[in-house]
């Protein structure tokens, strides 16, 4: 064997290792699940865990941040906006209730049959809320947890296809949220 080519075989082997450990890294950075982290709404008085780093978005007197995996369909979204005054001095029920029907008919312009699953009533901090599941046909399926504070409503919103593991991380979304002023 020539003296080069031993030199070049004795650093085949680390080159070859460094090359496999490199490719593991890459492919595992690259599948691994979502970082989830803690972001709080604009005023500070709530917040959620989120796969991602939210984009906000502020129109109409609402705040609204929102993670979009579009690679799995999904949606995760935590918004607040203010009641009117006439809404605001209605009872918690007949809010709940108007509220319940602006997020079905949302659901319902998209063409597909809208079934209520759940609608119970939560709290979180101190803060009455309602939970609601809707399905959307059999190709989604909208979490929604929504919250009264004053005249200030709080929603957390979990949009996925059915599927086991996007279930669980819409779950988990949702029962991250928490109020961080009372």
């Amino acid at each position: 064997m020539t003296p080069t080519r031993a030199k070049w075989l004795r650093w085949l082997g680390p080159l070859t290792l460094l090359a496999a450990v490199a490719a593991f890294y890459l492919v595992n950075r690259a599948t691994r699940p979502p970082d989830w982290a803690r972001h709080a709404t604009s005023d500070g008085a709530c917040s959620a865990e989120f796969p991602l780093a939210p984009a906000r978005d502020t129109e109409d007197d609402a705040d609204r941040m929102e993670v979009v995996r579009a690679d799995r369909d999904a949606r995760y979204s935590l918004t607040f906006s203010d009641l009117s005054e006439k809404d605001a001095a209605e009872p918690p029920d007949v809010v709940f209730a108007l509220l319940r029907a602006k997020f079905v008919l949302a659901r319902a312009t998209a063409g597909a049959p809208v079934k209520l699953i759940r609608d119970r009533t939560i709290t979180e901090g101190g803060h009455e809320g309602r939970e609601y599941q809707f399905t959307v046909g059999d190709k989604l399926v909208s979490r929604i947890k929504v919250f009264r504070a004053g005249r200030r409503v709080y929603r957390a919103i979990a949009v996925n296809p059915p599927d086991a593991t996007l279930d669980a991380d819409a779950q988990r979304f949702l029962d991250s949220l928490r109020f961080e002023k009372q």
